[in-house]
């Protein structure tokens, strides 16, 4: 006959205030198994069902067939070898993502060469790519000769042209400052007020002097920028609100006879000459041709550049000569490709925009001419909207002969 062996049981509760002799071997009935002891541990140590190690990997290694997931913001540790440490490299994803959707980034189908790093594709966010390393150029260049839109300046030559350019000042400055007597000490002793009357007026030495004790406003010195005068011309031109023209005008009339008194007829003027003169320069004035400007200028209103119509061609012409601003209907006259050509009367700081349209039907295909540099390269010139009708906008500036920086602005609506 069979024999009946049984053995101490308790509950999980009752295990762990117990401590059970070496090699003694009791059953829990909570977990229901068997719990090994050693006559020290309290609780021993339970054995692992066949239930509890279905489905578990190895620890040497294992292949998932499914999706591995680490719950509760843990992460992922790439340990170094035990014979060189316990430091790790780990990967996890951030403590709250908010009102962000779960997403999966792939990595690239490709192997790996060399100088290349993983970026995201351009037509998709979370597809990984290799690309080339297009780090930030830095410039040491202590004149700052090159005029570079894309490297930045090191600081060893920021400081170089610094010393260059405004070093030089400072022997200057405390010159000025340690001023006691003589005209540097009028100078010395100017106010603030003074200073700012004085704040863009082209006066000589001789001239300084004369304005010394003179009573004036901006504009008035203004006037006497060029001039050479007398104490007593200075003092009579005080409260003179005409302009440097006006001197000019009255130092012809003198020298063709004009007399003291017949300047004195001119002295408040109020007839339709005043009014015709102030009408002089009024309203809108339309400038033909090429024009050079220099110096900053300030306008009130509005200044438009017109926008030129591109004729639509397998090879469309631009001419950078008609105007700054562009637009292009693509047709199914050309067909479904053309190309952007090379820009004609190319000049470097241009700069603009080109507004390009499909046609009722869409689909239509635009390349571009190597002139058009894009970032990152050639191989980042941008596909166009297809959607019938739809706009995009490249903006442009010519950075050189033959190198016309753009950007694409897509299906603007």
């Amino acid at each position: 006959m069979a024999k009946l062996l049984k053995l101490r049981r308790g509950t999980t509760s009752q295990h762990s205030s117990f401590t059970g002799a070496e090699g003694e071997v009791t059953v829990d009935t909570d977990k229901e198994t068997l719990v090994v002891h050693n006559g020290a541990q309290a609780g021993g140590y339970p054995l692992a069902r066949e239930s509890d190690l279905t489905g578990k990997a190895g620890l040497t290694g294992a292949t998932f067939t499914g999706n591995v997931v680490l719950d509760n913001d843990k992460e992922v540790r790439f340990s170094e070898a035990d014979s060189n440490g316990a430091a790790y490299i780990g990967l996890k994803a951030p403590t709250d993502l908010g009102s962000v959707s779960s997403y999966t980034l792939t990595l690239p189908a490709t192997a790996a060469a060399t100088n290349k790093v993983l970026k995201t594709d351009s037509s998709n966010a979370t597809q990984l790519v290799w690309a080339d390393d297009s780090g930030l150029t830095l410039l040491d260049e202590d004149n700052f000769a090159t005029d570079s839109a894309t490297a930045a300046a090191s600081q060893q030559s920021i400081k170089a042209y610094g010393a260059a350019t405004y070093q030089p000042l400072d022997a200057d400055l405390t010159s000025l400052a340690g001023c006691q007597s003589g005209a540097a000490g009028a100078i010395a002793a100017l106010t603030q007020a003074e200073v700012e009357v004085l704040d863009g007026a082209t006066v000589t030495t001789a001239e300084l002097n004369i304005l010394d004790g003179v009573t004036s406003t901006a504009a008035e010195l203004n006037i006497l920028d060029g001039v050479t005068s007398t104490t007593a011309e200075l003092n009579t031109l005080d409260g003179f609100t005409g302009d440097k023209d006006d001197l000019i005008y009255a130092k012809d009339l003198k020298a063709t006879g004009v007399t003291a008194t017949e300047f004195d007829y001119l002295d408040g003027v109020t007839s339709n000459i005043q009014t015709q003169l102030n009408a002089k320069g009024a309203g809108d004035v339309t400038l033909a041709g090429a024009q050079s400007f220099t110096g900053v200028k300030t306008f009130n209103a509005a200044a438009v550049g017109e926008v030129t119509a591109l004729t639509d061609a397998s090879t469309v012409a631009v001419d950078f000569a008609l105007s700054n601003n562009f637009s292009l209907l693509m047709t199914s006259g050309v067909g479904n490709t053309r190309q952007l050509g090379q820009p004609t009367n190319q000049v470097a700081g241009q700069s603009g925009s080109i507004f390009i349209t499909q046609d009722g039907t869409g689909s239509r295909l635009l390349t571009y001419h190597g002139d058009w540099k894009w970032v990152g390269g050639s191989s980042n010139a941008p596909t166009l909207s297809t959607a019938a009708g739809a706009v995009d906008r490249i903006d442009y500036i010519v950075a050189a002969a033959n190198k016309i920086h753009a950007v694409a602005s897509l299906d603007v609506k």
